[in-house]
């Protein structure tokens, strides 16, 4: 069981929304006798605690579907999950916040018996992991590379779009990216900034959520790509 424990802090409905997803068996209480018997905490905005040894950090909630296939394919390992809602959203900030949010995360997670940091936030990936993985010791691995290699091998056209926080698609990454792996393939990138805030407050199965999509997309699929990223 995981308990979510609630004091005040916002997201919560998308937050247990999405645990129970991952078919968790999950509570949101202040009860002491609730928290003693889970076996995950989450502190909204500040994170999860148990005993682990892999960490992974997302500004928001995105990092849940990391933490399902990390579930899946090491069933065995113990994660903690640091979900920042308190800081929320990172694309939108400068570069140099973003690198300072960043740092700030990776330095609580070094508190704990950490032998690897996945960086589950695409805007984390992409503006400040080159930056911080220089800083420390432990492990970093983001979400660009993997995401830009499956990309690569599923496009049919050589024509990839990218839909990500305006912070990722400013950064140029994920097309860079691309073009190391191939220079022909041809890059739509589309900054989505109401992704982020819909998704944290559980718009994401209404009309509403359906007309921004649409709205984003339609530059998009209007130049033919028959891949996305959603960076």
């Amino acid at each position: 069981m995981i308990a979510v424990i609630d004091y005040g802090v916002g997201n919560l409905f998308s937050l247990t929304a999405s645990l129970k997803y991952l078919g968790a068996e999950t509570i949101v209480t202040n009860k002491k006798e609730d928290i003693i018997a889970a076996d995950r905490i989450i502190l909204p905005g500040v994170g999860a605690f148990e005993d682990a040894a892999k960490k992974l950090f997302d500004s928001g909630l995105g990092g849940l579907s990391v933490i399902k296939e990390l579930n899946r394919v090491l069933p065995d390992e113990n994660i903690i999950y640091f979900g920042d809602t308190g800081r929320v959203p990172y694309g939108s900030r400068s570069d140099e916040t973003i690198i300072k949010y960043v740092r700030s995360d990776v330095n609580f997670l070094k508190t704990f018996d950490v032998k690897l940091i996945i960086v589950a936030c695409g805007t984390a990936s992409t503006v400040a992991l080159p930056v911080i993985r220089n800083e420390i010791e432990i492990p970093m691995i983001g979400v660009v590379s993997p995401t830009v290699q499956a990309a690569v091998n599923a496009t049919r056209n050589n024509k990839i779009g990218v839909l990500g926080t305006a912070g990722t698609i400013s950064s140029g990454k994920y097309e860079a990216e691309i073009k190391k792996i191939n220079p022909d393939i041809y890059v739509n990138n589309k900054a989505c900034p109401l992704f982020v805030p819909l998704v944290e407050n559980g718009f994401t199965d209404n009309e509403v959520a359906y007309l921004v999509c649409k709205h984003y997309l339609e530059d998009v699929l209007s130049e033919g790509v028959d891949t996305i990223i959603l960076g």
